[in-house]
């Protein structure tokens, strides 16, 4: 914006001169005065120059380190997914090992079940069947009676 406006003065000025040279009439004080203004505006374009060049100085600067920081970051995704996809690995591991743990402790639940019903029969059997061998006992009430009668 200023080096337009520098632009536009020094054609203004070039405009000037070459004016000042159609009439033939020269006037001293005013080229004294062009050469002032032209010096002026020599020096204050040296220092957009020079802010210009510290300019793209920081944004070369602001560049390589958002370069490195996306590089970094890059780096600590790609370390993030290996690790993630390490951790759904040990998921489907321990799943695996859940499921096969289940069916075995579902199979010797069974086994006790099957185990527990049977030794249940057997003892119902032995003690139905040792009901019908024993001969009935008498007890005291049966002495007592007997000696009354």
């Amino acid at each position: 914006l200023n080096i337009n406006k520098v632009t536009d003065e020094l054609n203004s000025l070039k405009l000037d001169v070459m004016e000042a040279q159609k009439n033939d009439n020269p006037d001293l004080t005013d080229l004294a005065s062009i050469n002032t203004m032209l010096t002026g505006m020599r020096d204050q374009l040296g220092r957009e120059q020079e802010a210009v060049g510290q300019l793209n100085s920081t944004l070369s600067k602001v560049s390589q380190n958002s370069s490195a920081r996306i590089e970094l970051f890059y780096n600590d995704l790609n370390r993030v997914q290996g690790k993630i996809s390490q951790l759904e690995d040990d998921n489907k591991n321990i799943s695996s090992r859940f499921d096969s743990l289940d069916q075995t402790m579902n199979a010797a639940l069974l086994d006790v079940k099957e185990n527990l019903s049977s030794l249940t029969k057997s003892a119902d059997e032995s003690d139905s069947k040792s009901q019908h061998d024993t001969p009935l006992r008498k007890g005291p009430r049966d002495k007592k009676s007997l000696d009354s009668h």
